[in-house]
């Protein structure tokens, strides 16, 4: 079974047949997230909490969008 390292928390999950324990993330290349901080971030990840992932998405020319809140 395959293993991905999510963009978030960087901890492996499975992503292959009949095990989904999260996804590939539109637009952002080849950045897999896990289901967990998918849900714990439902309404964005806070850059301050996450700085490796704003760091990496910029590394890849991924443009970083803020929402009103930051």
């Amino acid at each position: 079974m395959p293993k991905y390292d999510c963009c978030v928390c960087d901890e492996p999950f499975k992503f292959g047949p009949h095990v989904y324990e999260g996804r590939p993330i539109p637009g952002w290349q080849d950045l897999m997230i896990c289901r967990e901080c998918e849900k714990s971030n439902h309404d964005g990840v806070v850059p301050a909490t996450h700085p490796h992932l704003i760091q990496r998405l910029k590394s890849l020319g991924i443009e970083v969008v803020l929402n009103k809140d930051g």
